[in-house]
């Protein structure tokens, strides 16, 4: 469907997989126009733009997924490479401690139990 955000932004991780980034950045730009805060969908622009070494434009759209999805710790990750290419040292020094920070948030969190709980003994 064309006008599905997902089904563009799925296109376009199945393109950047086979490394079509152009074609990649572009399903992940209409995915972003159906849906403007689809903060994953900036994410994987962001790395696309990277790899193709739109470094200011990879930043750019990493800023942005990182404003919509501000508890994502790899959204961080890739921010602080982004600026480190970019010569931003302070900003990746910034991005890398948040990053750290929700990564230690993540490890301090217990993962939902599949067990249940004891039920109480029947007399």
């Amino acid at each position: 469907n064309p006008q599905h955000a997902k089904a563009q932004y799925h296109l376009g991780l199945a393109l950047a997989s086979l490394d079509q980034l152009d074609d990649a950045v572009r399903q992940f730009q209409i995915a972003i126009g159906l849906n403007p805060s689809y903060g994953d969908a900036y994410y994987e622009l962001g790395k696309a733009q990277l790899k193709q070494g739109k470094i200011e434009e990879a930043v750019a759209s990493l800023e942005k997924a990182g404003q919509l999805e501000s508890d994502k710790s790899y959204i961080q990750y890739q921010l602080s490479q982004a600026y480190l290419k970019a010569g931003k040292n302070d900003a990746a020094q910034a991005a890398l401690a948040r990053y750290r920070e929700l990564k230690a948030g993540e490890h301090a969190t217990p993962p939902p139990s599949s067990r249940e709980a004891p039920s109480e003994p029947h007399p």
